[in-house]
């Protein structure tokens, strides 16, 4: 230490150099006195009380961060108990996804037509086509064609809701779309359906009755004293092939997929947590704690909720294409019945890679299969279990994701 500097101790716990000899008597009071507290200042407690909050509102411990004094009492009185943490997430199945696509774009389909609009957003002309969709795609399709071909020679682009998709198809919007129009109507040789056989107006005769105007078009059309003249045949309208909505099915197999993930996530949540969970209710009942064990035990039966309701949902989903497989897929786990599934499945893998209108995803499907089921009739222990889980769980989602 310096000559002529006294060290002394301040209430900080800093070590305070002074110049002149140290004082004997009044060093002692210079200490602070020990046991006692020392006075925040205003600011000092605010800012202290300010942290505690954001650390209560940041691990949802409110009370805990202060450790002592009136201050924490009074914390700890407002916030009670600390909550529990949540182990049973709810899982909401994905469902009627296909459906409420549907409507979606049926919708739209109603709405661009209240706005003289195709779903494409093309403005519609004012002469439109129509026929009886038998007609228009069955063997008479190309006499269809070429009185269209005729009439856009005559009056330029030529609608027919016969090219509307399905998914934007309602009969409000179709009618919409033929309303105050001139509509032309091709009439085969044998005559126009109008009426099914309840008397009912078909779609065709719907749109004659919204017409502007209405013209014959076709060999079925005679001439009976200056006006054409058309039969008109009774019947219900035959079966014809749709094109299929790859997109709605796109959707309803990514619905799927979803639906199987949250299945195995509310699965792998009840395995983690679900045992913990019925030990503390358990424990709370013992101890008294009513309220604890009610929040447990409520957690244990949301694990069950949603293992039911992501588990029908799942069933519902793949039920069609589980139900035809189930002796297939038992059949890879029996050994014997192994070697035939075997088989079976590289016969299938083979057909898919030598077919060229097969997806890439399919003959990756089919052959991942077939590898399992070769694996599932190895005469070695477990590899039936091994082989056959791999080869199940890949023709499943192979059938979901890649059908064809």
């Amino acid at each position: 230490m310096k000559a002529g500097l006294v060290k002394l101790k301040g209430f900080s716990g800093r070590s305070t150099f002074v110049r002149g000899p140290a004082p004997k008597a009044k060093a002692a009071n210079l200490q602070a006195p020990q046991g006692t507290a020392r006075a925040e200042s205003p600011f000092k407690a605010k800012v202290k009380g300010a942290v505690a909050r954001l650390g209560a509102a940041v691990t949802g411990t409110a009370g805990k961060a202060l450790t002592g004094g009136p201050q924490a009492a009074k914390a700890k009185a407002i916030s009670g108990p600390a909550p529990r943490r949540e182990d049973a997430p709810t899982v909401s199945p994905v469902r009627n996804v296909g459906d409420a696509f549907t409507q979606g774009t049926q919708a739209w389909g109603n709405t661009t037509a209240k706005m003289g609009r195709a779903p494409n957003l093309s403005r519609l002309p004012n002469h439109v086509l129509s026929t009886n969709q038998e007609v228009a795609r069955g063997p008479q399709r190309a006499q269809f064609e070429a009185v269209r071909a005729g009439l856009e020679q005559r009056y330029g682009r030529i609608h027919t809701d016969l090219d509307v998709h399905s998914r934007n198809y309602s009969t409000q919007g179709n009618l919409d779309r033929y309303r105050g129009r001139v509509v032309h109507v091709f009439v085969p040789e044998n005559g126009l359906r109008l009426h099914g056989p309840d008397g009912s107006p078909t779609t065709t005769k719907k749109e004659m009755d919204v017409a502007r105007r209405v013209e014959f078009h076709g060999p079925g059309v005679q001439n009976v004293g200056g006006k054409p003249q058309i039969a008109n045949r009774l019947g219900p309208a035959p079966e014809t092939p749709r094109t299929p909505d790859t997109a709605r099915q796109g959707l309803e197999r990514a619905g799927a997929g979803l639906n199987a993930g949250g299945f195995l996530f509310a699965a792998g949540n009840a395995i983690a947590n679900a045992p913990r969970q019925v030990g503390e209710t358990f424990n709370s009942l013992r101890n008294g704690d009513v309220a604890g064990a009610l929040h447990s035990g409520g957690q244990v039966a949301q694990h069950a909720a949603n293992l039911v309701a992501t588990g029908a949902q799942v069933v519902a989903d793949f039920g069609q294409r589980v139900v035809p497989s189930v002796a297939r897929t038992a059949g890879r786990f029996v050994p014997g019945a192994n070697v035939a599934i075997a088989a079976l499945d590289t016969a299938q893998a083979v057909r898919s890679w030598s077919d060229p209108n097969t997806s890439i995803g399919k003959k990756w499907g089919d052959s991942i299969t077939a590898a399992g089921s070769v694996v599932a009739a190895l005469p070695i222990p477990g590899a039936s279990l091994v082989g056959g889980g791999i080869a199940t769980v890949s023709s499943f989602l192979t059938g979901w994701l890649a059908p064809k």
